[in-house]
């Protein structure tokens, strides 16, 4: 009994040791993709820039959370190592500016196999010392940590400089995973631009009212012969939710566009 106790009295220090660093360590992480984002000024790097931006979010994120996870075990961050973890940030940050790509890509895709590695062993030892409540959302982050090195792998996947750079960092990118359509949105989507789906409505005529870019003014398109769309089932296509065309027929006086829902597939 005495030896269990001492067991879980060790893996709890293990684990505050794990989220003191890591929460340092999400704060330097979170400055060096502050300045890599910034030095993609190019307009052909603008998808690139809204996904790290996009992951510097997540990281401020997981800190608070961490934070929270110390603050509520009695503990908190080092000092020692929040200015040591803040300066070695803001250095790589700069450095995006004076190097090419390849190598703060490189760099952040190893970070993150790094990160993913450190929660993995932090829900090891909450597991094992009682603290089974912080493991579903420690769980998370290492879902979301491991997203971010799929990112930066898929950057540099294919470079001619990655044998070099995996024989010494000892990292290579892992393999594309097949994306779900129905995973849940995760935090970056409050910095990405989200795509409207699509709403369809009926019209009498043969033709195809298509918003523009920018506009909520639809313009005309003639729909292409043998298209599948039978007389008066001519479609509208909005921002807004799917609905299916009414049956064929004369439409009523009442009845300026269809509302209803289409059945789940």
């Amino acid at each position: 009994m005495d030896q269990q106790a001492e067991d879980a009295a060790l893996d709890r220090r293990l684990f505050i040791a794990i989220m003191q660093a890591a929460y340092s360590g999400e704060l330097a992480a979170a400055h060096a993709y502050r300045g890599h984002w910034r030095s993609l000024w190019q307009s052909r790097r603008a998808t690139v820039r809204l996904g790290i931006q996009a992951i510097e979010f997540e990281e401020w994120h997981h800190r608070r959370q961490v934070g929270e996870i110390l603050a509520e075990l009695g503990s908190g961050p080092q000092r020692w190592r929040e200015v040591l973890m803040w300066s070695i940030g803001r250095f790589f940050g700069s450095l995006c500016f004076v190097g090419g790509w390849f190598g703060p890509l490189y760099a952040a895709g190893r970070l993150e196999a790094a990160n993913v590695g450190q929660y993995e062993a932090a829900a090891h030892h909450a597991a094992r010392c009682g603290l089974d409540r912080f493991v579903p959302q420690i769980e998370a982050m290492v879902a979301v940590e491991d997203r971010h090195e799929r990112f930066f792998g898929d950057l540099v996947r294919g470079h001619p400089l990655l044998p070099l750079a995996a024989s010494v960092g000892g990292w290579r990118p892992p393999p594309p995973a097949a994306r779900s359509l129905r995973r849940a949105e995760p935090v970056c989507c409050l910095l990405l631009p989200s795509r409207p789906q699509r709403r369809e409505h009926r019209c009498e005529s043969g033709a195809v009212p298509q918003l523009s870019p920018g506009s909520r003014t639809p313009t005309m398109a003639t729909t292409p012969a043998g298209g599948g769309k039978a007389r008066g089932e001519a479609l509208i296509r909005e921002p807004g939710h799917l609905t299916a065309p009414a049956p064929a027929g004369p439409p009523r006086q009442d009845e300026a566009i269809g509302t209803q829902d289409p059945p789940p597939p």
